[in-house]
């Protein structure tokens, strides 16, 4: 089960491959919207994905294999999708730009309708709803951006959602079957600051979701735990439930609730299971609210107001073998596939690559000097029977890093949302699987 985060320490052989961080990264994280005229954009000016200079008259790299995106057999026209199923954006931001690719083919013109609707975010409230088309003339495959607007208000509300749809109205193209519909979440970016004091004998105590990171392969159970902190006075319980997200219930995973209890001076943990049900399309990470709600004895509920997010990694991913080139790292001898993804400014590129060495990687956005990430896959297999996922990035800008195990079709999106400066990730539980090549 890759459900929670792991606790394994990492030896020092390990650690000191990355003490380069630091130096090599060492441009301040800035408004990096700002450089926006730099590098590669995604609009009507420069649509070559694969060209990392617009001034470059190098021909576009076509190897065969290298179309992890091609639709299934024997249909003509292109594909249409948003190019996340889930967006996240603080309340804070102001605004969000989502987008929308079309690929497995340019011939024709295409139009796209576009809208939003109310999930538990209120139109006029939380969001300005917008709605309007979408046009690739033929020959055109460069990404399109939708704009909405992110009302800020003085309430916690936690986490919000927002229901982004498509509909193809004109032109031989279809919607993706895993990504014509997606799910903006707007997170609240209010804080509790406040430290506990002494235990009292008589409090009740609180509960919380134990695990920071919670996910789950297709197929697999989700194993849920929550603990009872503080104080264990009376007898307490807690409701659980599920709420869709981008994955939805019956066809991603199955709806789950219930209850868990704790008797007078009880603390520790109780647990739920999620069943995360298998599926043949390649439709990315998804995810799935849980909720905690009713709480009975006095008892609080601590955390983001009782609320996590599980994300369904997807294991039908490229298999075909990883092929490098201006926007495509392939790392660990070649078995896994990075790319990255960034969106500022109502604009959206792909990160421009330069390999370091077998192992790892670095990735600039807007121009060559200045390099936003580094990003590594090291093979513990012999010391952990896993594969580890190193990365950091001096950069505030929206972005994804999509890392594919060419070996298994297992797929890990890592996201940063804008205007927060980025966090270093140390994924050493996702990719266990160095049985699978």
């Amino acid at each position: 089960m890759k459900t929670m985060a792991s606790d394994t320490p990492i030896p020092w052989r390990y650690l000191l491959t990355i003490l380069g961080i630091a130096a090599l990264l060492s441009v301040p994280a800035t408004a990096q919207a700002a450089l926006d005229g730099y590098g590669r954009v995604t609009d009507a000016s420069h649509n070559d994905k694969h060209n990392p200079n617009p001034n470059d008259d190098e021909e576009e790299d076509d190897t065969p294999g290298k179309d992890e995106n091609a639709g299934p057999p024997g249909r003509a026209g292109s594909l249409i999708k948003w190019d996340q199923r889930t967006f996240t954006v603080f309340e804070s931001a102001g605004e969000v730009v989502l987008s929308v690719e079309r690929f497995h083919g340019d011939e024709g013109q295409v139009v796209v309708e576009y809208w939003t609707e109310d999930g538990t975010a209120v139109e006029g409230e939380d969001y300005v709803g917008v709605s309007g088309s979408l046009t690739w003339e033929d020959g055109e495959d460069d990404r399109r951006t939708v704009a909405l607007s992110i009302l800020d208000d003085e309430e916690f509300e936690v986490r919000e959602t927002v229901e982004l749809h498509l509909a193809v109205v004109d032109g031989d193209a279809q919607l993706h079957p895993g990504h014509g519909f997606a799910i903006l979440q707007i997170m609240d970016a209010s804080e509790d600051d406040g430290e506990p004091g002494e235990e009292d004998p008589t409090d009740p105590g609180r509960v919380e979701f134990s695990d920071d990171e919670l996910q789950a392969l297709e197929g697999e159970t989700a194993r849920i735990a929550v603990e009872r902190k503080g104080g264990g006075f009376g007898a307490v319980s807690v409701a659980f439930a599920t709420v869709d997200g981008s994955a939805v219930a019956g066809d991603d995973y199955e709806e789950t609730s219930g209850v868990l209890m704790w008797d007078d001076g009880e603390k520790g943990v109780r647990t739920f299971e999620v069943p995360v049900l298998e599926d043949d399309l390649e439709e990315g990470n998804e995810s799935l609210l849980l909720e905690l709600s009713d709480p009975t004895g006095g008892v609080a509920l601590e955390g983001d107001g009782g609320v996590a997010e599980l994300v369904v990694l997807d294991d039908d991913g490229s298999t075909a073998a990883c092929v490098a080139d201006a926007d495509t790292l392939c790392l660990s001898s070649e078995r896994f596939q990075i790319e990255v993804d960034w969106r500022a400014n109502g604009k959206s590129g792909f990160g421009t690559v330069e390999e370091v060495s077998d192992d790892s990687g670095l990735v600039w956005f807007f121009r060559r000097g200045n390099k936003e990430m580094l990003i590594k896959v090291l093979d513990a297999c012999d010391d952990f029977g896993t594969y580890w996922v190193f990365f950091a990035a001096t950069t505030n800008v929206d972005f994804t890093v999509t890392v594919t195990d060419t070996a298994t079709g297992i797929v890990k999106e890592y996201t940063n949302t804008a205007g927060r400066p980025a966090e270093p990730v140390q994924d050493t539980f996702t990719f266990k699987t160095c049985g699978g090549d």
